[in-house]
């Protein structure tokens, strides 16, 4: 719940089951789990309240998909690859693999081309989070809720970033960042 309504520290999950053997598993140790007063006491108040409830809601919804549409559209105008299609959650993946330097063995590249190309970016200014191994390697997570300057300026700086990496498909992309960033604004 703190991430559904964007109050971060005030910790509270739900668990809903129709199997007894798990209702009976999470029983036996949810006595080391209880909940602070405030966060009890805070999300009771909030969830009896309908009418605050249907408006938050609607609201939060209409403000997630007007930013996935705005980040969608600059990485789709700037050639970025990026999963599409997601329905919930305020992160999208984008595919930062060609990026990816080749091993020295000429093999395909691992956590440790991952692990170079992460810290391409962080030196470029912009914390992406994909340093944690994922399905594949290159792919990263952005945090699409942030506000717009703050995701153009760390788009802009990403952009530099892939540039920095000798590949041919960065300084491709980057040939029509910049023209793209600034009419954002």
């Amino acid at each position: 719940m703190s991430k559904d309504f964007c109050s971060n520290g005030l910790r509270l999950g739900v668990l809903v089951s129709r199997n007894k053997a798990v209702i009976e598993a999470i029983s036996s140790v949810n006595q080391t789990g209880w909940p602070s007063a405030l966060a009890d006491q805070g999300w009771s108040i909030i969830l009896e309240d309908s009418r605050f409830l249907n408006y938050y809601l609607k609201e939060h919804q209409k403000r997630l998909a007007d930013q996935y549409r705005f980040v969608g559209n600059l990485l789709d105008e700037l050639g970025l690859v990026y999963t599409q299609g997601g329905n919930a959650g305020f992160c999208l993946w984008l595919d930062l693999r060609f990026a990816l330097g080749r091993p020295k063995d000429g093999g395909k590249p691992g956590i440790e081309e991952n692990k170079k190309l992460h810290r391409k970016i962080i030196e470029g200014g912009v914390r992406l989070a994909g340093d944690y191994p994922a399905e594949q390697y290159g792919w990263y997570r952005i945090t699409f809720t942030q506000p717009r300057p703050l995701l153009l300026i760390g788009l802009e700086k990403l952009m530099k970033a892939l540039t920095a990496i000798d590949t041919g498909s960065s300084a491709r992309i980057f040939s029509t960042h910049r023209r793209l960033l600034l009419n954002k604004t």
